[in-house]
């Protein structure tokens, strides 16, 4: 017999006993992959002297990492020489980008957002970036009254996915147990954060991986390719 589940709009199924979900921001809640191809191959353009195009699969690969690691990803990746002090300026201008852009919001999103508010359930953010940086984000795209907490990565005394850390705040911070919060990811980075912590893992392959790798990482109780209804 197939267990029950928590149906939220038929987009997302979660355990009934489930009280709080906990959202990945960068290519989970938001659909920054786009924005990143296009800002960070214009960055890599100016610092080459050459155009470049950064191929979608190359992206996805560093898209989980955070700050200076995902820029000397890409240099390394697109061979882009790396000077003293490159690194540092590539990420400053790009953080610029993502501080003033409206994200578009995932598909299936909202409806999830607010079929979780209908029934109950508390919400919470947990990003591998800096905290004023996941406010930001979150406010210029209309969601941040969305959410009961915002867990950035550079919490005192709180290690960076893939450690738990940050998963483990956020439950600790709403009050609930982690056993009964899903977590939903984009990233086999991010889903080894949230079976660390004893969430219920969810895996939706709107940013870093496919949904094949997803799956494949045996990390996830339920994978989904997109949050479309459930026909």
């Amino acid at each position: 017999m197939t267990e029950p589940r928590l149906s939220l709009d038929d987009r997302l199924l979660v355990p009934p006993a489930t009280a709080a979900i906990l959202w990945d921001l960068d290519g989970t809640l938001v659909d920054s992959l786009g924005l990143d191809l296009e800002v960070c191959g214009h960055i890599l353009s100016t610092h080459a002297g050459r155009p470049i195009t950064i191929p979608e699969p190359v992206l996805r690969e560093g898209f989980a990492l955070s700050g200076s690691d995902f820029w000397a990803f890409l240099f390394k990746s697109l061979a882009v020489s790396a000077p003293a002090g490159a690194l540092a300026a590539a990420h400053e201008e790009w953080l610029a980008q993502r501080l003033v852009r409206a994200f578009p919001i995932n598909e299936g999103i909202a409806e999830i957002l607010g079929a979780a508010r209908a029934a109950g359930l508390r919400q919470a953010v947990v990003s591998n970036n800096p905290q004023d940086e996941v406010v930001r984000i979150l406010a210029n795209s209309g969601l941040l009254d969305r959410f009961d907490v915002v867990a950035g990565n550079d919490g005192s005394g709180r290690a960076k996915k893939p450690a738990p850390d940050s998963y483990l705040y956020a439950a600790s911070a709403l009050g609930i147990d982690p056993g009964r919060c899903a977590a939903v990811e984009d990233s086999v980075l991010g889903l080894r954060a949230a079976r660390a912590a004893g969430a219920y893992v969810v895996a939706v392959a709107t940013g870093a991986e496919p949904v094949a790798m997803l799956e494949a990482s045996g990390l996830a109780d339920a994978c989904y390719a997109r949050f479309a209804r459930i026909a």
